[in-house]
Order: C-alpha cells, then sequence, then structure tokens
C-alpha cells in the first residue's frame, strides 16, 4: 500500500487510514520497520514501513483513480516473489524484505 501523509498527520494515522481506505483492512498492530529516502539526489522524499498483523479485511474506500487487486497468499510466496524479481516495484519488494525475519515469525 501507498500514500501521502497529510499536513499535520503522523506516519502511524496515515499508516491506518490508508489500510483501511485501500483494502478495508482494521489491524491488531502496526509495527514502525524502518524507513528510507527513496529517490536520493533527486527527491527528499522519504517511505515509511510498517507491518499490519493480524488484518480484518473489508470494504476498501478506494479514490476512483485507484486501479488496484488484492491477492492473498502464504507470506513464503511473497518473500520469494521479491526475491526473485517477480515484485518489480522496487519501494514494495524492499518492504517486503525488511519486514522478513517478523514475517517468518508469524
Amino acid at each position: 500500500m501507498a500514500g501521502n501523509i497529510e499536513e499535520g498527520q503522523t506516519p502511524e494515522e496515515a499508516v491506518h487510514m490508508e489500510l483501511q481506505e485501500e483494502i478495508g483492512g482494521k489491524a491488531k498492530t502496526i509495527t514502525r520497520i524502518s524507513s528510507f529516502h527513496y529517490a536520493n539526489g533527486i527527491s527528499s522524499g522519504e517511505t515509511f514501513v510498517f507491518l499490519a498483523t493480524d488484518v480484518e479485511i473489508g470494504e476498501h474506500n478506494r479514490n476512483f483513480m485507484e486501479v488496484m487487486e488484492t491477492h492473498l497468499m502464504p507470506i513464503s510466496q511473497a518473500l520469494d516473489m521479491a526475491k526473485n524479481g517477480e515484485i518489480t516495484d522496487g519501494i514494495s519488494a524492499l518492504a517486503l524484505l525488511l519486514c522478513e525475519e517478523r514475517l517468518n515469525n508469524i
């Protein structure tokens, strides 16, 4: 998932909002894992990585311009896809790999 942090909003508040908006999700726990700059030398933009666990998925509330599909799969499959290049979005692949140790303990 991706989203913007609105003025006056914390990254933690934004992740709860994005989870609900994009997949109708509500998590028991959301843990901040890391952050990184995604385009050094070009932008000062920062990406925050959170891990949501025990997520209940409901009805999403996406903007009509957001076109996406949700695919439920085993954690091991998602990690393999990040490692072998099947996930071609760099931010998504890195986020999965940053969460790998915790994901393997779920």
